[in-house]
């Protein structure tokens, strides 16, 4: 067992703390990742389907956080190194299969690797940039240039340089697929789709610089499904206006097409299960893909 979690011996449920929650994630594995917080600090746990809490953090720590792959949950042991929880067993596990599937693929390593140009010979520059970031196998996103010093030569902030850089995507012979002009770029839906952020807005681009989905929303964000298996598919949860915390949310397809109306203070759609958590009027609930309630948390 790693040494700062535990299973509950007594029951509760999250109705019992629900006015401390602060997120409800979406379901995996038939548990859900939520996080709370009191006048002590931030804690988190899991829920199951029927809001009871199954396991949670002993101490107080915001290592805890969502992975990129269903069913598991990535945290840090007592060495400071990432290992994983695997929602289904409650076990943890040092390097899954999936983790290792991506870690070894040829658009991971050229994204974290260094030197960084090493992997396509006789093509250096365009990967000899400062900053990049794995999308997906068949394509990385970069950074234009180090904006980490002034014109005049002196530092300036990680978080403000880290802001001021403009991203693009390249493929994996170093075309540019899309140039270096945006806020931010991240995967989409498909894997030649692109969330993209310019002056302020998101939308989604294909890697023929042809809008998906218009630029018109605060921020989006794409859960990716695993649909191979269960008929799961990717989705996006996009935010209205330019004000993210301010906006309500709605569900997209990976087309573009409004699945659930922009009536939503939060949305979290499953990867692995056919169920969507979502914050509606301050109360969580969980519902299927036709907007019907599954069952309410908190009552």
């Amino acid at each position: 067992m790693h040494p700062i979690v535990h299973i509950w011996t007594e029951k509760m449920n999250i109705r019992e703390i629900i006015k401390e929650v602060r997120y409800i994630y979406y379901f995996s594995g038939g548990v859900a990742f939520f996080r709370a917080k009191d006048e002590k600090g931030s804690y988190q746990g899991l829920i199951d389907r029927d809001g009871e809490i199954v396991w949670d953090i002993k101490w107080r720590t915001p290592a805890m956080r969502l992975s990129a792959f269903p069913n598991y949950i990535k945290t840090a042991n007592e060495k400071k190194e990432w290992i994983y929880l695997d929602v289904r067993t409650l076990e943890f596990v040092t390097e899954p299969e999936c983790v290792r599937a991506r870690e070894s693929s040829r658009a991971w390593r050229m994204a974290h690797d260094a030197p960084k140009a090493q992997f396509i010979k006789g093509i250096e520059t365009p990967f000899d940039v400062p900053m990049k970031k794995y999308l997906n196998e068949a394509y990385i996103a970069f950074a234009d240039k180090d904006r980490s010093r002034s014109s005049a030569g002196e530092d300036r902030s990680s978080l403000t340089a880290f802001l001021d850089r403009k991203w693009g995507v390249l493929d994996l012979e170093g075309k540019e697929v899309l140039p270096a002009i945006f806020e931010d770029v991240d995967m989409g839906g498909k894997e030649n789709h692109f969330v993209v952020k310019y002056d302020g807005l998101c939308g989604v681009m294909d890697d023929k610089q042809k809008w998906i989905i218009p630029r018109e929303y605060a921020d989006i964000i794409c859960y990716k499904g695993n649909g191979d298996t269960n008929g799961v598919n990717d989705h996006y949860v996009a935010f209205i206006g330019r004000d993210k915390t301010a906006s309500m949310c709605g569900l997209l397809d990976k087309d573009g097409q409004v699945l659930l109306p922009f009536e939503y203070e939060n949305i979290f759609p499953s990867p692995t299960e056919k169920l969507i958590t979502v914050k509606q009027a301050g109360q969580w609930r969980v519902i299927n893909p036709k907007g019907e309630t599954v069952f309410e948390i908190g009552k």
